[in-house]
């Protein structure tokens, strides 16, 4: 592979964005102009079923007969969930749809969860396994167990994305029964030895055992053991330390493709030589050029763990991105459904906010079977979470595509529904468009400031400025705040 720092610069193209958004097409979706056509391979979440559905293609999967290669007992495809990242091997046809010849899923981590920490302020947790730093957000898709719920010695299976500091999750399972003799772990040696007899090395400080057999099961020698090496380890915890069964590259190599071959893939994107235009996304080293064309963002917003999808070519293990489009979320809304969703157009109002919802939008429920939720199953009045991408409609009009919905299992939305005139209480953050002495816009809706409104700082109630807004719908059909925080924070 050619070391990047000898590559020539390149002029990276700079897409035209307003407020984060970006116009879209006759109203419609706003994507690059990219797409593999023929054979290739696909590696992200799950979206959806009925075949499956990963990075917003769906994957006839009957060649198939259900089964697909795994060796963390997820055998078949009606064990998969959505958020899990799969790696399809395929074809496209014309249309943009997708045959899968090939379909493979691998735990990242397994085992107990330790150093639990929940933030309520940014909706983000954080955790260890056996030495592994792992983040969690509300994109991450849970079964079981909830991004607020989480705690110190649940038993986890986690899909997640190699980031800057740790893992991304994108998939955490509670696992009821799990034990300490089937886990999990995958990191980069830290600290290795061959000295007679001893046959151990550490991954960030967890000290691991191995064989002569346990390297055998997938052929690998002890060279492959060095400081630096990324590896994935089953075994047993005994005592502390993990006596290795198995040991194989680690999840990265399901980016990896063969030369010449055309793949898409999802993941945080981070920095190696910016200025060149060198980054990995999800352990894959990825290069912009002046021909890659952008949706959602800007060539100055690739990185820093932000999520993406990329579609291009492997040359010399590279792959040189043909379009990048911005998969992470920067705005929600959390309300119930205020208009009946239109099956035709995929399109629904929440809280008055427009949502479009696409092939790549996870669609779950926060109990135990909602994780197989669809688009058909939600109804006017079911209160749900939207995490988006503000976006511009053809006129010019704000909406917000969905990254991921998660319908509450309880009824109605959050908040107080008790005092006169107001049928229910919803949040929502994102840019603020429009601002007067009588009314605040954001996502689309414009929410009136009334002798009830609490304002943390009117005077930064400038355009363009992240806003959180508690507000309610009135039974006349407006919209009035309750309270308005201004987001002052570094959200890295």
């Amino acid at each position: 592979m050619t070391d990047p720092k000898s590559r020539p610069s390149l002029k990276l193209v700079l897409g035209v964005s307003a407020l984060g958004v970006l116009a879209a097409c006759d109203g419609g979706i706003d994507v690059a102009d990219g797409g593999i056509r023929g054979t290739g391979d696909s590696v992200g979440p799950v979206s959806g079923f009925g075949s499956v559905y990963v990075n917003g293609v769906r994957f006839d999967t009957s060649s198939l007969n259900g089964k697909i290669t795994s060796n963390d007992g997820i055998d078949t495809e009606a064990q998969l969930e959505k958020g899990m990242i799969v790696r399809v091997e395929g074809k496209w046809q014309d249309d943009g749809q997708g045959t899968a010849t090939a379909l493979e899923y691998d735990d990242t981590l397994r085992g107990k969860v330790s150093d639990v920490v929940f933030d309520e302020k940014r909706d983000r947790l954080t955790f260890s396994m056996y030495g592994q730093a792992v983040r969690a957000d509300t994109q991450t898709v849970f079964k079981d167990t909830k991004l607020s719920s989480l705690k110190d010695g649940d038993f986890v299976r986690v899909s997640a994305w190699l980031a800057d500091n740790g893992y991304r999750a994108s998939f955490i399972g509670l696992i009821e029964d799990g034990l300490e003799d089937d886990i999990e772990v995958e990191g980069s040696v830290d600290s290795f030895s061959m000295q007679t007899n001893l046959n151990s090395f550490r991954i960030k400080g967890q000290l691991v055992q191995y064989s002569s057999a346990s390297l055998a099961s997938s052929g690998l020698s002890e060279d492959a053991l060095g400081d630096g090496r990324l590896l994935e380890v089953e075994g047993a915890l005994v005592d502390g330390t993990i006596v290795a069964r198995s040991i194989r590259p680690h999840d990265g190599a399901r980016y990896r493709s063969s030369e010449g071959a055309d793949i898409e893939l999802s993941g945080p994107a981070n920095a190696v030589n910016p200025s060149l235009g060198f980054y990995r996304v999800g352990g894959q080293l990825v290069e912009l050029s002046a021909d890659t064309e952008f949706a959602g963002l800007n060539a100055e917003d690739f990185g820093n763990d932000l999520l993406v999808k990329v579609e291009g070519e492997i040359r010399e293990g590279v792959l040189v991105a043909e379009s990048v489009e911005r998969r992470e979320s920067g705005a929600k809304v959390e309300a119930v459904i205020t208009q009946v969703p239109d099956l035709s157009t995929q399109r629904l109002e929440v809280g008055g906010v427009p949502v479009l919802v696409n092939s790549s939008t996870l669609i779950a429920d926060d109990d135990q079977e909602g994780l197989r939720m669809t688009f058909e199953r939600l109804q006017l009045g079911d209160s749900i979470e939207v995490d988006g991408i503000e976006k511009l409609d053809a006129a010019g009009n704000v909406y917000l595509e969905a990254v991921k919905i998660e319908r509450n299992s309880e009824d109605g939305a959050d908040g107080d529904s008790d005092e006169p005139g107001a049928v229910a209480s919803f949040e929502l953050e994102g840019n603020l468009i429009q601002s007067s002495m009588t009314d605040l816009q954001i996502l689309g809706v414009t929410m009136a400031i009334t002798e009830n409104s609490t304002l943390d700082d009117a005077e930064a109630l400038l355009p363009g400025r992240v806003v959180g807004v508690q507000y309610r719908l009135l039974d006349n059909g407006s919209y009035e705040i309750l309270e308005v925080d201004v987001d002052d924070d570094d959200d890295d």
